[in-house]
């Protein structure tokens, strides 16, 4: 490694108005500046084909704040061993994208499948990236191709659309637009990351936002069929494609109305993360913020020595967060209206792929009798019977008896792929400017082969965002 004997630094213009700094270890001028407000970091993959084939982090995590002057670190891990890029996207149309990744201080980008990297980190990456005036949005997008490419010679402006429209549209197009950078039939991936600096638009809509595509192990040894018998059954959580894609994609669809978020994938959507997230985090929310919570993964149930089923989410490190404890959490908080949405099933398969529920042996059907109780009710029933007097809807992607999938034609969940469309205007039925909770549920029913579960603590109408 050419050891850097000169100060030297690079400006990189960000998206909308914000700027980076590259700045070698051993040293590099730094200007002084205000403290930034508190901002929003989402990630959305672009490119899963695989599952898990290329995440992309920062080192705060979702919602953190990042003063002027503060190092942000990247981190990447990659399914498949390739050649890493990291691309800058100004805003200014008249500016074009810069690779900040390789640059003079690490022409070396190759990098091993399944291997975390941590940019900059250690002796291996002798830079610093500093996030400095002005304020506003960036995005970053990371792409490992298996052969090595020149991208740091392509004009990227000459490949995309004219990025004229919101945030959302421009990063739909830049999207579109990652699948001309392949040769043909060569393996890539591609991961996409917002975040801002500076003053963001006031809400009051907090939302935390976790999605799994694997687990830390693929197996599952629980009470799954207790029902009065002391005995278990081991049973299997396949990988999946899109999870941590859709927790990000929710997020970002959400991010003008739901200013304040938090995004847990992978290994940071821990037990003790998730817990913390709610019954710390959302805690700071006022008493009138709209709160919501987004979960895809698996779900699961086991039995309570009643022998009655009890819904789960998983946790990254296979701790279940049972219905009646997100109960618990939840009436710990100031807020009083709460969404909850799951992109996930409960009651078990015997089909491997593509589920969002555990998997278990044929053999074993009998030991798994049909749910008549689902996450939503028992959500619900559970709040209510604690006295909590706010309003709570729960969604879900399915009956407790039937299961949700995940579609390679969407990229996405089934149900979170309906989301999504609602949300970028479509669920809008009263054409009133605004979706709530109850449209955005009734625009999935119709316009899908799903049956969505929709279940209210009160009759009230919860808005979710304007339609702009």
């Amino acid at each position: 490694m050419k050891r850097i004997q000169e100060r030297k630094s690079i400006r990189l213009v960000g998206l909308v108005m914000l700027a980076m700094l590259i700045l070698p270890l051993l040293g590099g001028a730094e200007e002084s500046a205000p403290t930034a407000t508190p901002q929003a970091i989402l990630i959305e993959a672009l490119q899963a084909s695989e599952p898990g084939m290329l995440e992309l982090s920062i080192d705060k995590g979702c919602g953190a704040v990042y003063e002027h002057d503060e190092e942000i670190h990247i981190t990447v891990r990659s399914q498949n061993s390739g050649y890493l890029w990291l691309v800058n996207f100004p805003a200014d149309n008249d500016k074009k994208p810069h690779v900040i990744f390789p640059n003079q201080y690490q022409q070396d980008n190759y990098i091993q499948g399944g291997v975390q990297y941590t940019i900059p980190g250690d002796e291996l990456f002798p830079f610093r990236y500093i996030v400095v005036p002005p304020d506003g949005k960036d995005i970053l997008l990371a792409v490992v191709t298996e052969t090595y490419r020149e991208l740091t010679k392509i004009d990227f402006t000459d490949i995309l659309t004219e990025l004229e429209g919101t945030p959302t549209q421009e990063a739909q197009a830049l999207a579109s637009a990652v699948a001309v950078l392949p040769r043909e039939n060569e393996a890539f991936a591609a991961a996409m990351c917002f975040f801002y600096t500076g003053q963001v638009p006031p809400s009051d809509g907090w939302a935390l936002f976790i999605g799994h595509s694997a687990y830390h192990r693929n197996w599952l040894e629980s009470k799954l069929s207790l029902r009065g018998r002391n005995d278990t059954r081991t049973v299997s959580l396949p990988d999946q494609a899109y999870g941590v894609a859709d927790a990000f994609a929710m997020a970002e669809v959400l991010s003008d109305s739901f200013t304040h978020q938090r995004v847990l994938t992978g290994a940071q959507a821990t037990y003790e993360a998730i817990q913390r997230a709610i019954t710390g985090w959302l805690a700071q929310a006022p008493a009138d913020a709209t709160l919501l919570i987004y979960y895809a993964g698996h779900g699961v149930h086991d039995y309570d020595e009643a022998g009655v089923a009890q819904t789960a989410l998983v946790s990254y490190d296979l701790e279940l967060i049972h219905a009646q404890l997100l109960a618990e959490w939840l009436t710990q908080l100031s807020a009083q209206r709460v969404v909850f949405i799951a992109d996930a099933s409960f009651g078990g398969t015997t089909t491997y792929q593509h589920k969002r529920t555990f998997w278990m042996r044929g053999e074993w059907v009998t030991d798994f009798p049909p749910l008549t109780w689902g996450m939503c009710e028992q959500l619900v029933d559970y709040a209510g019977a604690f006295g909590w007097p706010g309003q709570l809807v729960a969604m879900s992607a399915a009956p407790p008896d039937e299961v949700a999938e995940e579609s390679a034609a969407f990229n996405h969940g089934v149900y979170t792929y309906h989301l999504l469309q609602g949300l970028r205007g479509d669920a809008d039925l009263y054409e009133d400017s605004v979706i709530t909770a109850e449209e955005l549920h009734f625009y999935v029913q119709y316009m899908s082969d799903l049956d969505p579960q929709f279940v209210q603590l009160t009759g009230l109408p919860v808005e979710l965002m304007e339609v702009k």
